[in-house]
């Protein structure tokens, strides 16, 4: 025997948010190697530190999760380089419309099934 029941859409769901808010102070953090151009100790150490955190981050918090996850991804991506801005714009901008997507296919879903029951 089974129960179904119909999970309610969020409209402004929860991990599409933190997602979103999370990638943005995560090109903030990621615009200070940017801006500051560490030397490749502090790159490799803020590296290890952030993979270090990164499991517990993901099991608790995905906001602080994907906050680290951004300057990770970016440092690592230009290992050997200084990393550019396009890179975090192009990051943060990919992250924005993804949210988007998910919000407003929730709001069309939403009203579709409004509509229907």
């Amino acid at each position: 025997m089974a129960l179904l029941s119909r999970r309610p859409i969020e409209t402004l769901p929860i991990k599409a948010t933190r997602r979103a808010f999370g990638t943005a102070i995560g090109v903030t953090i990621a615009g200070f190697f940017v801006a500051y151009r560490p030397p490749d100790w502090a790159v490799i150490g803020g590296i290890g530190l952030l993979a270090g955190t990164r499991p517990f981050l993901k099991a608790g918090n995905y906001l602080a999760y994907s906050m680290i996850m951004t300057p990770l991804v970016i440092l690592i991506l230009d290992a050997g380089q200084p990393p550019g801005m396009g890179v975090m714009i192009d990051r943060l901008v990919a992250t924005l419309l993804g949210a988007t997507l998910v919000i407003t296919a929730n709001v069309v879903f939403g009203t579709l099934l409004a509509k229907t029951a």
